[in-house]
C-alpha cells in the first residue's frame, strides 16, 4: 500500500498532503512542509493594520479567488454608506453580483439607485489605449459625485490588466499609481482596491505594483502594512532586486490563497509575527 493512500488535504493550498510530506502548523491543521514555509515567510514582514484607503491585492490562481473578499469588502463599505464601483471583466463582473447577492445584497435595486455601479465596458480609455490623466479625471470627478449625491464617499476595485485595456502597454503603471496616490492624499473620501493577477500580468507589472502600494489588502477588516513601498520610503534606491521581488510576490499569492481556503487566520494580536 502506497503512503499516497494515506493523505490529507493541505490547509494552506488545498491540495492532497501525504503523510509523509506534512506537518501540523500553528492553527493545528495538516500543511505541506513548503506550504508553511512559504506563508510563514509571507507573514513575518507584513505588520498587521486596519485597510487603509490605497490598497493593492496580489493574487494568484483561479481570477475569481479575490471575489468574495471583495464582495465583503463592498458590503461593507456600503453599510458604511460608500457608493461602490467595481470595474472588471464581464465574468468577473457577474461573478462578483453573484457573491453579493449571496450575502444579501439587493443587487438590483443598488444599481438602480447608483449605490452599486458595476462595469465590464472600458470607457476610460482612448482610442483602445489606457489614458493616465483621463482615469484621474475620471476617479476625482467620481469621489466628488459620490459626496454631492449624500455618500460619504467613493470605494472603487478594479483589476489592472483590464483597465489597462487590449494592447496591455503597462509602460505607465508607475506614473498612474503615483498620481492615484495623490489623489487618495487629496481626496479622503476615496478608497479602494487595486487587482494585481500574477496569472495576466508581465513580473515586472507585478513588481511595480508591489513597490507603489503602502497597504496589502487581505479582506474587508485586515490589511498589511508594505514595507517595499517606495512611495513610502521615498527613496528608489532601497527597491530590492527583481528576484527578490518575485519572491515576495509569490509569498503575498499564497497568503492571498491561504486567506481564500481558510478564512482570516488567528493571528493572536495585532502584531506582526515573529
Amino acid at each position: 500500500m502506497t503512503s499516497e493512500k494515506f493523505a490529507v488535504v493541505c490547509g494552506i493550498c488545498g491540495l492532497s498532503c501525504p503523510l509523509t510530506e506534512c506537518q501540523v502548523d500553528e492553527h493545528g491543521r495538516a500543511v505541506h512542509s513548503r506550504c508553511h514555509v512559504l506563508k510563514m515567510l509571507a507573514l513575518k514582514d507584513f505588520s498587521v493594520t486596519a485597510p487603509a484607503r490605497h490598497q493593492c491585492v496580489i493574487y494568484d490562481g483561479a481570477p475569481s479567488q479575490n471575489l468574495s473578499a471583495l464582495a465583503d469588502a463592498a458590503r461593507q463599505k456600503r453599510s458604511e454608506n460608500y457608493r461602490c464601483v467595481f470595474l472588471n471583466s464581464p465574468p468577473m463582473v457577474a461573478g462578483i453580483k453573484r457573491c453579493l447577492a449571496a450575502r444579501g445584497m439587493d443587487v438590483a435595486k443598488e444599481l438602480d439607485q447608483g449605490s452599486l455601479q458595476i462595469f465590464a465596458e472600458r470607457t476610460h480609455l482612448v482610442d483602445g489605449k489606457f489614458d493616465v490623466d483621463r482615469m484621474i479625471a475620471d476617479i476625482e470627478a467620481g469621489v466628488e459625485l459620490a459626496l454631492i449625491d449624500g455618500y460619504k464617499g467613493l470605494w472603487m476595485t478594479g483589476d489592472v490588466s483590464w483597465e489597462f485595456g487590449p494592447q496591455q502597454d503597462f509602460s505607465k503603471i508607475v506614473e498612474y499609481e503615483w498620481r492615484l496616490e495623490q489623489v487618495f492624499q487629496k481626496k479622503p473620501g476615496l478608497s479602494g482596491v487595486c487587482q494585481y493577477f500574477r496569472g495576466t500580468l508581465p513580473p515586472q507589472v507585478m513588481r511595480e505594483g508591489l513597490v507603489s502600494h503602502q497597504s496589502i489588502f487581505l479582506n474587508e477588516t485586515l490589511s498589511r502594512l508594505n514595507p517595499h513601498c517606495v512611495f513610502q520610503a521615498l527613496n528608489k534606491n532601497a527597491v530590492k532586486s527583481p528576484e527578490d521581488l518575485d519572491q515576495i510576490i509569490a509569498e503575498l499569492c499564497l497568503l492571498s490563497a491561504s486567506y481564500e481556503l481558510l478564512g482570516q487566520p488567528t493571528l493572536g494580536s495585532s502584531e506582526s509575527p515573529n
